[in-house]
């Protein structure tokens, strides 16, 4: 569908999977306006006429598809629709925010001002869809669009890891307490519980890099990866059952032993400004939480 951004708005976009370059000084260059695709959502737009070493994009409105499980129901998975209705996170000062309710833009069409190294930002940009799936109660849970660049304290602390050689799965166990009884010396265990939802083993988070922006001299090279709705992989896997004699202490588990981790990526970002409340909301189904 066309999009009418308003009088004296003109974007360019790159189109999905290909890159667009804006050379400095171009001024309402375009003739069409910007263009939403029929499934989209996520798309970025650069404004045209900018400045030597300084730019503004505007992000769409999205909506991403996740899987992961309602608390307390064990190792169910479900599928959740969330709609993304703004930026989570971003440099600081880069915000000149918007005022129409009804954009299809991300914070009632605000515009995000990205500086090249020059003056004081970074050559390369990334719009990235973050998550950090099975957070603690009270803690974001929902995807979230986040602008940033590689060398920042947010790319830092958003970067998905695995334990020494293993995936960067989220391992869920089942643990089991067992009885040892040993008949003319061989040892057999008995099952005497098995806990009614799994231990998490790890902590873990996803990152997905939506569209890159990159300062290349005079010229501003957009290059939009993805557009949604998007589904994001599922990172929660069950790992069985681990069998726990009575008396012997369970195995680690991801709070405390990786609350750091999980704090940094919660907790404040050098350089970047965090929304005051979350800017996407569950869809479906209701009452998932955000």
């Amino acid at each position: 569908m066309s999009i009418q951004p308003g009088i004296g708005f003109n974007f360019k976009q790159s189109s999905y999977g290909t890159t667009l370059d804006i050379e400095q000084g171009w001024s309402n260059l375009t003739s069409t306006q910007p263009q939403i695709t029929p499934d989209g959502g996520g798309e970025v737009f650069i404004e045209d006429g900018e400045t030597t070493g300084t730019v503004n994009v505007m992000v769409a409105k999205m909506r991403v598809l996740i899987q992961d499980r309602w608390e307390g129901t064990g190792y169910d998975l479900t599928t959740a629709e969330y709609a993304i209705k703004g930026i989570y996170a971003y440099p600081t000062g880069s915000k000149v925010a918007g005022t129409d309710a009804t954009s299809i833009f991300c914070d009632d069409g605000s515009k995000y001002t990205l500086a090249n190294a020059a003056n004081g930002g970074s050559d390369i940009w990334y719009v990235c869809l973050i998550r950090q799936p099975m957070n603690q109660t009270g803690e974001l849970l929902g995807p979230q669009l986040v602008i940033m660049s590689p060398d920042s304290d947010a790319y830092a602390k958003t970067t998905p890891w695995g334990e020494a050689d293993t995936t960067d799965c989220i391992r869920l166990l089942n643990i089991a307490t067992t009885n040892e009884l040993d008949v003319d010396g061989t040892t057999y265990s008995f099952i005497t519980n098995i806990a009614a939802t799994p231990t998490q083993y790890n902590y873990n988070c996803q990152r997905v890099i939506v569209a890159t922006l990159t300062f290349a001299g005079s010229a501003i090279v957009l290059s939009q990866h993805l557009t949604g709705a998007i589904t994001l992989p599922n990172v929660v896997q069950f790992f069985g059952t681990q069998s726990i004699p009575v008396g012997d202490p369970s195995p680690p588990t991801a709070w405390p032993q990786y609350s750091s981790e999980s704090d940094d990526w919660n907790g404040a970002w050098t350089g970047y400004t965090k929304a005051a409340t979350y800017v996407s909301d569950p869809i479906s189904p209701p009452g998932f939480p955000a």
